[in-house]
């Protein structure tokens, strides 16, 4: 698409990429030297490092031997990598220049090498082979030329003043920016655009947040400012204390094991939909051919099969879940040129990606996952998430967040990043993701609890407001499970709570939306309807996203099953359960939770 080159383009020539420094266009010497900081280090070379060893190896006439033995000996390398193994410091630098490990008969015969004690074969060395046999056309050399133009712009930034470079967290900030450059020019792209201050509200400074605020509460949601926030200013220490401590995503499966072992099978059966109209032997789906649309098909099959897999003790389930998966990750999908143009593809995956992430986390260790499947849906989860923390602005080729990036929509986003943080393990997505949930606090929610955009839409503000209440619960569940309570945080006296609660009163009195819903009396404005009905029924909140009336609102809010476990004292349970009886709740709820099934307590 045209508006990628001129992304491209445009960062260039604002770092005077193209004409500052004769390495990025055909200084051969500071090329390999910038792939040897790529594959030994993992990230860029500093401006004074890769100017001296070019200049060495000119003088060499390109013999490699004294860099070779000096990286291999620096204090970095020790430091960073001197507890590796050595089949650890081989599958690092496939890690640092693909982003995959290594494959097992490569991983043994460079193992080998390395133990065989010839001083031609260092781990230097090695890496040098590994990116010089690079096949061209490959994913491999697409990954190496887009982390090098990235390292490339990196190392220019640091030279002309613009990015810093001189400790441990900015040589880790830099490892990080590389490590999620992918074959996906978009990755590239976005990181390019972190050295281009046109698009600096997409990048907070360390310890920021961007925080995009409505300039009238009530009437208009077309404008809107955006602006840093300091972290530590909420009064909740610093963004990089939030650390993950634990693989657990919404459920730790063996603890409610634990609990249903409490129930009768017969209860069991019935929690965990046994009787779900599902054959794990044969069961199949075909991947739909454009982006996410279609793509809903394939919630309920996994959700079913990872609830009938881990508490129904079905081993089959288990073959459905790796079917399903397989099949998506072979046909690459949400990863075409579709993915986040002008559609809702940042939501509807936001919502899909946990389900993806939680299901295979139940079957990834099994040993009915073989080694090539395992690589390929792990790449797979890793690309999908890749595309997630991309903004919708960005892909639209606009400098400035569009009410997608901080809206509901966003919300649903950051629940896909966040859950993929905790699988894999990431520090700096889960940190962006709650800085993500502090700015929803901040930014989107009056001082009764109501969400501004969610409530002003109409006949259908109830179920927007609820269905958004619900990603928010998602966010706080997630960190709550690695030792976090951010439901409690409280941003100019609002919690979550205070939204919680809101929401169980405007079900109970549907009339409390009518002071964000009456402006649109007698007028049809698309920037708070999706359609006229909406507007017209301003004072009637029975219609859900459809407009269809008499909406279940006991099915659209399951996610209350997760408050409701969390905080089992609290007294908003009674007026829930009150107006929704456990005897009328689905079984399965839409939505990334099996809620009978993990959430509700037995002989309830």
């Amino acid at each position: 698409m045209v508006y990628r080159y001129h992304s491209i383009v445009r960062t260039l020539l604002a770092l005077n990429l193209v004409f500052s420094f004769s390495y990025v266009v055909a200084a051969t010497d500071e090329e390999q030297v910038q792939k040897m900081y790529i594959a030994y280090y993992g990230r860029p070379g500093d401006p004074v490092g890769l100017d001296w060893w070019a200049s060495k190896l000119a003088a060499a006439d390109g013999d490699l031997t004294e860099i070779i033995d000096s990286f291999g000996s620096s204090d970095e390398f020790v430091s960073r990598f001197g507890s590796f193994s050595n089949s650890e410091l081989i599958n690092n630098i496939y890690l640092q220049l693909f982003g995959r490990n290594a494959d097992a008969e490569g991983l043994a015969w460079y193992v080998g090498k390395l133990e065989s004690g010839d001083p031609s074969w260092s781990l230097a060395s090695i890496a040098l082979r590994i990116v010089d046999g690079v096949s061209e056309g490959t994913d491999d050399a697409t990954i190496v030329d887009n982390r090098m133009m990235v390292a490339d712009a990196f190392t220019l930034a640091v030279g002309n003043g613009t990015k810093t470079y001189s400790g441990s967290s900015d040589i880790a900030s830099a490892v990080d920016r590389l490590a999620r450059i992918s074959s996906d020019s978009r990755t590239m792209e976005w990181a390019l655009a972190s050295f281009d201050s046109e698009y600096e509200l997409f990048f907070p400074p360390e310890g920021m947040l961007t925080v995009c605020q409505y300039n009238e509460p009530t009437g208009n949601l077309t404008d809107y400012v955006c602006d840093f926030r300091l972290f530590s200013s909420y009064g909740y220490g610093n963004l990089t204390d939030f650390q993950i401590s634990n693989s657990t995503l919404f459920v730790d499966a063996e603890s409610r094991r634990s609990e249903l072992s409490m129930a009768s099978q017969q209860e069991i059966d019935a929690l965990c939909d046994a009787a779900y109209p599902i054959d794990h032997d044969t069961f199949s789906l075909v991947p739909p051919e454009n982006s996410f649309e279609g793509e809903g098909e394939i919630l309920f099959p996994l959700v079913i099969s990872a609830s009938h897999f881990n508490y129904l003790n079905n081993d089959n389930a288990g073959n459905t879940i790796l079917r399903l998966l397989k099949a998506w990750s072979e046909a690459e999908v949400n990863l075409d040129d579709d993915f986040g143009v002008g559609n809702d593809s940042h939501y509807q995956v936001g919502l899909l990606l946990p389900v993806y992430i939680r299901t295979w986390n139940s079957i990834r260790n099994e040993p009915f996952v073989s080694d090539s499947d395992r690589l390929l849906i792990d790449n797979y989860l890793k690309s999908v998430a890749a595309r997630m923390r991309i903004t919708d602005a960005f892909y639209s080729g606009s400098n400035y967040p569009s009410s997608v990036d901080f809206g509901n929509h966003s919300w649903s986003q950051f629940v896909g990043v966040m859950a993929y943080s905790i699988f894999s393990n990431d520090d700096v997505l889960f940190q962006q993701s709650i800085a993500h949930y502090f700015a929803a606090i901040d930014g989107l929610v009056r001082t009764d609890g109501s969400l501004i955009p969610e409530s002003q839409r109409g006949g259908s503000s109830l179920y927007y407001s609820l269905y958004s209440t619900t990603l928010l619960i998602r966010l706080a569940e997630l960190v709550a499970n690695q030792g976090y309570d951010i439901y409690a945080i409280e941003i100019d006296g609002v919690s979550l709570h205070t939204i919680v609660e809101f929401h169980i009163s405007a079900l109970e009195d549907n009339d409390l939306f009518l002071p964000y819903t009456r402006h649109l009396e007698g007028v049809y404005d698309n920037s708070f309807c999706e359609t006229e009905e909406q507007c017209l029924n301003w004072d009637n909140q029975l219609y859900g996203e459809d407009n269809v009336g008499g909406y279940d609102y006991g099915r659209a809010w399951a996610e209350f099953e997760v408050y409701r476990k969390r905080f089992p004292d609290s007294p908003l349970i009674a007026r829930y359960l009150a107006m929704f009886p456990d005897s009328e709740h689905n079984n399965i709820a839409e939505g990334p939770f099996v809620q009978s099934c993990e959430y509700r307590p037995p002989n309830s």
